[in-house]
């Protein structure tokens, strides 16, 4: 459940934070020297802009429009929707992610493999990560209406989040590598989110009015 959720992805990200420096690796290994957290909120700033205009023309099109709709925004109060956008987001979900997957394993991996193949790794555990939570929120997702059978419908949801999460990590780790600072990739994160939030949040409430106003 999401308390205990953020609880332990804050936990992860700091012990694995704390391995990483006790077996060597440096601040600027990974992504957090002081000296590029500049650089990182820069170029994070633009991410997060592109993230959230991206959300927002998926939003502008009818065709892709249903893929923000989500039944478990419904019933979400505004409380609920001011915790999840300003600190379950940000905070448990971006930064611990950004730290466990573009941090601390993207460091350990680029120590002995190619940075082709760590970032292919990096990435792809990153979409893996999100099987667990697209299983446990089925029945609100999205994909979950496409196909007839269940079943197949839970497969398209697990291979559409994680090949979705696995491309936007790709794009994360760019972010983290041009700026050299993890802050990069964790604005860009929390931008994503936070705008898939609050935009799909708006799209659900408006087509629940719509469906109980009809006769």
């Amino acid at each position: 459940r999401p308390p205990a959720d953020s609880a332990l992805n804050l936990a992860s990200a700091g012990a694995l934070t704390v391995f990483a420096l006790r077996i060597g690796c440096t601040p600027a290994e990974l992504g957090l020297d002081r000296a590029d957290l500049g650089s990182g909120l820069r170029t994070g700033t633009v991410g997060a802009a592109l993230c959230s205009a991206a959300v927002g023309i998926v939003a502008a099109l009818p065709r892709m429009r249903s893929f923000l709709l989500d039944a478990r925004l419904r019933g979400m109060s505004r409380k609920e929707t001011v915790y999840h956008a300003t600190l379950r987001i940000p905070v448990a979900t971006a930064v611990a992610e950004e730290i466990i997957f573009r941090s601390v394993l993207h460091a350990l991996l680029a120590r002995e493999h190619s940075l082709r193949t760590t970032l292919t790794w990096t990435s792809l555990l990153f979409g893996l990560w999100h099987i667990l939570p697209t299983l446990d929120t089925f029945d609100g997702n999205p994909v979950s209406n496409l196909v007839d059978n269940r079943s197949s419908a839970r497969l398209l949801a697990v291979l559409s989040i994680t090949g979705t999460t696995a491309l936007a990590g790709l794009c994360f780790s760019y972010l983290r590598l041009r700026s050299r600072s993890v802050a990069g990739a964790v604005l860009a994160h929390a931008a994503l989110n936070i705008a898939a939030l609050l935009i799909g949040k708006a799209l659900t409430d408006r087509a629940a009015s719509s469906t109980d106003a009809q006769p």
